[in-house]
């Protein structure tokens, strides 16, 4: 019990300091996660454990980086290929080190880990609200301070984002702590909270989730369900955006942002066409040239792809070809397909985090981005940390 202290509270910390850094400066998440990452480990060493990545978090991800370093073979850049496996391969080690570590955390850690993440998830979202309905308090006094130059204009966004996704595993450390009204709340408000915004891309992950979450709780099956939704949904996805500029880009009623999106999707379809199997080279969205089209909506001789497609579907099927996207998209599915094993809270919330992340990768941010895989990793180890011992260990 007492070795377990300053597990607990090194775990403890890392789940505080995860959602403070959503709030304040999500581009931090980087940080906090290798911060987090490496005093665990240094604590569960101390206390005689050690960190257990299971087969289930790494097997997939190792495939898919072994992969992405081949595709240096035939990349449009080399270099910047070799460079995002490397930025890959450091984030892999993170969620290693900090989803192992959440496995090995033993049970009288759990208590407070738990207390912590369902605490830091409701204040998270308690906080959106009031920063994005109440008139921006935190942004103002930012500017009224005179730091309105080193203040990211998309922050909220970010934030908003991640409290949709962080709202799962403080429903689950709810449900864990027996506060089950609470958990069915969570979900459901961070949903509240993101409509209005600006960030379309978390409203339409708080939808998602919401629904895969409420589908596993009356459903039994809905871990077969889903993996095989998202499977069909997966394969239809790419080609049908590609389409959207053709049937839409003409349209006056939608925001001019959202046909830019589809003119991008569009010629990154058409660049998909050239190069199905293998794809353009892991991490060149970002270096793809215009190939003589003029660009509709910006400069027309400025990158058509704006570092990267907007779209997570289409920049891994752009970069990684079909083989890159099947080892993505299979891995989503058997990781839907896994919570069967689950209790039935923990699996709604993981079924609830894995559907809002398949919905924030229609509209969202850069796939390989450092902050948004880091804060994904974060998302691990809140999950996993708030589980039962019993249910990290299953093989």
């Amino acid at each position: 019990m007492q070795k377990s202290v300053p597990v607990a509270a090194v775990a403890v910390a890392g789940i505080v300091l995860a959602h403070l850094i959503v709030f304040l400066a999500p581009l931090g998440t980087t940080v906090v996660a290798a911060v987090t990452a490496l005093g665990l480990a240094g604590a569960l060493w101390a206390a005689g454990l050690r960190p257990r990545p299971t087969r289930t978090m790494l097997a997939a991800p190792l495939a898919f980086l072994a992969w992405g370093l081949a595709t240096a073979a035939w990349s449009l850049d080399a270099g910047e290929t070799f460079g995002k496996a490397g930025q890959l391969a450091g984030l892999l080690l993170a969620l290693a080190l900090l989803g192992g570590g959440a496995c090995a955390l033993p049970e009288a850690a759990r208590g407070p880990v738990r207390r912590a993440t369902l605490v830091s998830g409701a204040a998270l979202i308690a906080v959106i609200v009031l920063e994005g309905h109440l008139g921006r308090p935190y942004h103002s006094l930012v500017h009224a301070l005179g730091w309105a130059a080193s203040a990211d204009p998309y922050v909220l966004n970010r934030a908003t984002l991640m409290m949709v996704l962080l709202s799962w595993p403080a429903a689950q450390a709810a449900a864990a702590l027996g506060r089950r009204r609470l958990a069915l709340a969570l979900p459901p408000l961070a949903l509240a909270a993101a409509v209005g915004l600006d960030s379309g891309t978390a409203g339409m992950a708080a939808v998602a989730g919401v629904a895969a979450g409420g589908l596993a709780l009356v459903l039994r099956a809905a871990p077969a369900v889903l993996a095989a939704g998202f499977t069909a949904g997966a394969v239809v996805v790419v080609p049908l955006a590609a389409q959207f500029h053709e049937w839409l880009g003409d349209s006056t009623a939608l925001p001019r942002s959202l046909l830019h999106r589809f003119f991008i999707w569009s010629f990154a379809g058409d660049r998909i066409a050239e190069q199905p199997l293998f794809g353009w080279g892991l991490g060149t969205a970002r270096a793809m040239p215009n190939f003589g089209v003029t660009n509709l909506f910006v400069a027309p001789d400025a990158d058509i792809i704006p570092l990267h497609t907007h779209n997570a579907y289409i920049q891994v099927m752009l970069e990684t070809g079909l083989v890159g996207y099947a080892l993505c998209v299979g891995f989503v599915a058997w990781l839907m397909l896994r919570t069967r094993r689950l209790p039935t809270a923990e699996r709604a919330c993981t079924l609830g985090a894995l559907g809002a992340l398949a919905g924030a990768w229609l509209t969202g941010y850069g796939v390989w981005q450092s902050w948004w895989l880091a804060g994904l990793v974060l998302l691990v180890f809140a999950l996993a940390a708030s589980r039962s011992e019993a249910s990290v260990r299953l093989p």
